[in-house]
C-alpha cells in the first residue's frame, strides 16, 4: 500500500482495537448466538473446497479475523485455522477467546505465508473496509493451493455513507465509529459505499480469479427481524462471494 493508505489502515486499526471487546461480546452472547453459529458454519463450511490431499481437514487462513469468531468456528469443525488481523486489540481478544484457532498480528493485504500454503482463505465483514481490496485479493490468490477458494461474507453496509449521528459501543466512545468512517475515509475505501454485491465480485475478477459466484443470504435478514441487529446498525442485505482459480 502507499503511505497514505498505510496511514488510513493504521487509523482503522486503532478504531477496531477500541471496539474489540464490545464487538466480540455481541457476537457470542444472547439468544441469537447459537443460531448465528449454525448459520455461518453452513454458509462458509459448505463452500470450502476439498483438501489438496483429499483430506476433510483443511488449512484455512481467516484474514481480518477480528475477535476470531469465524476462525474459531471453523477450527471447531476440525480445520487447521490461522486468523490474522492488523488490529492489535482484536488479536488480543481473539487470543483470549478460548477457541482452537491460532491468531497472529498480520496484514490482510499481505499475509506472511508462503505461496500455495492454504486450502482456503475466508473472511467476514472485511472487504468493505479494505483500503486496497484488489491488492488483498491478489495476495489471497497467491497463498491458495491449486483448487483452493476464497469465501468472503459481506453486506452493502453504507451505500449512502455513514450517518454522522451513528453511535456504536466502543472503549473510545460511541461516536468513534462515525468519526473514523468519516466522508473522507469512506471516499478512500473502494467498497465502503458499494451498493450491490457485483462490486465485490468484480474485485476478485480483477485479481485473477476465474470462477466467481455470489449468493445472497436472506437468512441473515430473517434473524435480524427476529432478534434485532448490532447496536447502531440497521439490517442490510448480506451475501457470500466464492472465488476460485
Amino acid at each position: 500500500m502507499t503511505a497514505v493508505l498505510t496511514s488510513l489502515q493504521s487509523r482503522l486499526d486503532a478504531y477496531w482495537s477500541g471496539r474489540a471487546a464490545d464487538y466480540h461480546a455481541h457476537q457470542v452472547a444472547g439468544e441469537r448466538a447459537p443460531l448465528d453459529r449454525a448459520l455461518w458454519a453452513q454458509v462458509v463450511g459448505s463452500r470450502l473446497p476439498d483438501g489438496a490431499d483429499g483430506s476433510d481437514v483443511l488449512d484455512v487462513l481467516d484474514v481480518g479475523t477480528g475477535s476470531g469468531y469465524l476462525a474459531n468456528l471453523l477450527a471447531g469443525l476440525g480445520h487447521r485455522v490461522t486468523g490474522i488481523d492488523s488490529s492489535a486489540g482484536m488479536i488480543a481478544v481473539a487470543r483470549a477467546s478460548g477457541g482452537d484457532a491460532r491468531f497472529n498480528l498480520g496484514d490482510a493485504h499481505s499475509p506472511a505465508l508462503p505461496d500455495a500454503s492454504v486450502d482456503a482463505v475466508v473472511n467476514r465483514y472485511l472487504l468493505w473496509t479494505l483500503p486496497d481490496p484488489v491488492t488483498a485479493a491478489r495476495a489471497w490468490r497467491r497463498v491458495l493451493r491449486p483448487g483452493g477458494a476464497v469465501v468472503a461474507v459481506d453486506a452493502t453496509w453504507f451505500p449512502h455513507g455513514v450517518d454522522p449521528a451513528m453511535t456504536v459501543p466502543s472503549a473510545d466512545g460511541e461516536d468513534a465509529f462515525a468519526a473514523t468512517y468519516s466522508p473522507s475515509t469512506m471516499a478512500d475505501l473502494p467498497l465502503g459505499t458499494a451498493s450491490h454485491p457485483t462490486e465485490f465480485a468484480r474485485i476478485f475478477r480483477e485479481s485473477g480469479f476465474t470462477s466467481v459466484t455470489v449468493d445472497e443470504l436472506p437468512q441473515v435478514a430473517e434473524l435480524d427481524r427476529r432478534f434485532g441487529v448490532a447496536p447502531g446498525h440497521e439490517s442490510r442485505p448480506h451475501f457470500v462471494v466464492t472465488a476460485r482459480g
